[in-house]
């Protein structure tokens, strides 16, 4: 009886030891996450739905990959996703500017127009989840690289 009490003990203190410890490693683990592919269980923990509604893929040759970072003192949280897509540049731009309607994004130049090229758009969102977007195209390729970068509210 008293070998199968202190088992019992030993295995709640044991538990009542790791889970806290468990708790802070997951949350270390989603807080800056590189790689994530849709579908995976990070991506649905670590990008906000919102964006996750709207950062869908046209004609890709090579898959999304998620990356987000939360909160880190002075640093901004964000989300990125990039993948690889056979459009010309222009059509990629239009189509994802169209996809980020949701997040009520407008475009804008940072500084003017000085540092923009076609294959660059910077959004302005009036969005809860989601203060700023960036879509970059690469210009040449059959099979362009695509950035889209959130900067998120806190």
């Amino acid at each position: 009886m008293k070998t199968r009490t202190a088992a019992w003990v030993t295995g709640i203190a044991l538990v009542c030891l790791a889970l806290p410890g468990a708790g802070v490693l997951g949350a270390w683990m989603l807080f800056d996450v590189s790689e994530a592919r849709p579908g995976w269980p990070a991506y649905y923990l670590g990008v906000p739905a919102s964006i996750r509604s709207t950062t869908g893929t046209f004609d890709e040759c090579r898959p999304a990959r998620f990356r987000w970072k939360g909160r880190d003192g002075e640093g901004v949280p964000f989300v990125a996703m990039n993948y690889a897509s056979r459009l010309e540049t222009g059509e990629a731009l239009r189509l994802h500017t169209a996809a980020l309607s949701p997040l009520a994004c407008r475009t804008y130049l940072a500084g003017g127009s000085e540092g923009a090229t076609t294959a660059d758009r910077q959004l302005r969102c009036d969005h809860a989840d989601v203060l700023e977007a960036d879509i970059h195209v690469e210009e040449a390729g059959p099979c362009r690289e695509i950035s889209i970068g959130f900067v998120l509210n806190d």
